[in-house]
């Protein structure tokens, strides 16, 4: 009869060997680490995708949403950094990370398909940039849809930007966006150029959302492979946040940066993953970036998802340093 150590022990070498075999089919199969596996199964676990690709599932998200952006909003992630808010007008903004001898500042405009506030995994990726770089990172809550346009959000992020030209400089500050943020952005920047405004230092986009009419034929090639975008859902967002001249607002760079003027930006870097529906936008956009010298790098995981930089991964972290580098000055390896 086995000892009562031998099924613990014949557990443990079954449960090594399954994760072994795991790890083995993420690097053999899909060429990544066995936690961007995990991340992957996780993002496509939470219905995310269905939410952007099924109309009355969209619809009843987008009301979900408008009650809770109507709520006062409160930080409930535990931060590293030190932080404060302040308000402007009707607008929230957080300060991570000031200690009166910052050089350097990041402007931070979160993703969620224009509706959704925040989260969680935003805060504690830009917690990190700030922990590990020593800039005080600004992030302000801008207005969002439904209830809200494009133009209002534009005009609550300028004297955000204001202030930190002010502060600290054009050269020391990084402009940060991740997926809908990242296209919210790109737009900006160009608008900047519009206005006879100083661009930043630096400007980084993770996953940047680009053109929201998804013209991009090349796009339905990535729909299967995308677990967490739907084209439908986010053409639906696009048209929310454009408002009522949503036909022609589209074709506005502000909404959908790809159609805009990129020969004023400087020192973009992009990050995207091969397995999302931004790609082909994204690709296009950098294009346009290094055709007018104003690209620094396209950062292509090719076996990576949607905002794979805020995931907790090996790539992730790699790709971390790099941001860090940048908002640090420091563009080379």
């Amino acid at each position: 009869m086995p000892s009562k150590k031998f099924y613990p022990l014949v557990a443990a070498g079954l449960g090594a060997g399954m994760a072994a075999g795991f790890a083995a089919y993420a690097h053999l199969i899909n060429h990544r680490s066995a936690m961007a596996e995990l991340c992957d199964a996780y993002v496509a676990s939470t219905g995310q995708k269905l939410a952007l690709t099924d109309k009355s599932l969209f619809q009843r998200s987008v009301e979900r949403h408008r009650e809770a952006n109507q709520r006062e909003y409160h930080v409930t992630h535990k931060l590293r950094c030190l932080h404060f808010e302040e308000k402007r007008g009707a607008v929230k903004t957080y300060h991570l990370g000031l200690t009166g001898s910052n050089t350097r500042a990041v402007l931070y405009l979160h993703g969620g398909a224009f509706l959704r506030q925040i989260t969680n995994q935003q805060w504690s990726f830009v917690d990190k940039i700030s922990w590990y770089t020593g800039a005080e990172v600004v992030v302000p809550l801008y207005p969002l849809a439904p209830d809200h346009v494009y133009l209002d959000a534009y005009d609550a992020i300028l004297p955000v930007y204001r202030d930190l030209l002010n502060r600290y400089g054009a050269d020391a500050i990084t402009l940060l966006g991740d997926s809908a943020g990242g296209g919210l952005a790109a737009g900006f920047a160009e608008w900047l150029a519009q206005l006879g405004m100083d661009q930043p230092g630096h400007t980084v986009l993770v996953s940047p959302l680009l053109d929201l009419t998804f013209s991009n034929p090349e796009i339905d090639k990535y729909r299967q492979s995308d677990r967490a975008l739907g084209v439908n859902g986010l053409r639906e967002a696009g048209r929310l946040w454009a408002g009522e001249a949503a036909a022609d607002s589209q074709q506005d760079y502000r909404i959908s940066p790809l159609m805009g003027d990129v020969s004023q930006l400087r020192n973009v870097t992009v990050f995207v993953g091969g397995r999302e529906i931004l790609y082909p936008d994204v690709e296009a956009f950098c294009i346009k970036l290094r055709d007018e010298g104003a690209l620094d790098r396209m950062v292509l995981d090719e076996n990576q998802g949607h905002d794979w930089p805020l995931f907790p991964t090996p790539e992730a972290r790699h790709a971390l340093r790099q941001i860090c580098r940048i908002v640090n000055g420091r563009t080379q390896e």
